[in-house]
């Protein structure tokens, strides 16, 4: 971790020093953190939309938690809910900074050694995660998709 953060502060070093690349930053990835950190602003300014918000996010996070459970306990394992929310949200960041789309294998890889860490059997780790990504992944677009076609063919979008 010291490592990364070094190699880090090197590379701001670095970029900062040399005139074209600052120049770069100050054109691209300063109007950027601008217009985030207005929005963040917007967001902590009304406490409802942000109630909205971070408590919408912690819902989604239980939910996908408890879908995980019910897959640990159809293959016959109980695991506390706190580790499947802890389990379920390592995952997921590592799926959000892994270059594939919907961190596809990232999250289950994530879900698989969380589940093994917690004295899940491997073999049981591996079906209730594909059992779970399965509810919460795999299966949605397609019913999307139907509904999709349906909202297009009645003119609601």
């Amino acid at each position: 971790m010291l490592a990364l953060i070094v190699v880090a502060l090197v590379v701001l070093a670095v970029g900062l020093g040399v005139p074209r690349l600052r120049r770069w930053v100050r054109a691209n990835v300063v109007p950027q953190l601008e217009e985030a950190g207005g929005s963040l602003r917007a967001v902590v300014g009304a406490p409802g939309k942000a109630a909205r918000l971070f408590g919408g996010q912690l819902v989604t996070q239980v939910l996908f938690a408890i879908t995980l459970g019910c897959a640990c306990r159809a293959y016959g394992q109980d695991v506390d809910l706190a580790a499947l929310i802890l389990i379920n949200s390592f995952a997921s960041f590592i799926g959000g900074i892994a270059p594939v789309p919907g961190g596809l294998g990232a999250v289950e890889a994530g879900m698989i050694g969380g589940l093994t860490a917690v004295a899940v059997p491997q073999e049981e780790a591996v079906a209730a995660t594909l059992t779970a990504r399965m509810m919460t992944a795999y299966l949605p677009p397609i019913w999307g998709w139907f509904s999709l076609r349906w909202l297009r063919a009645h003119d609601e979008l």
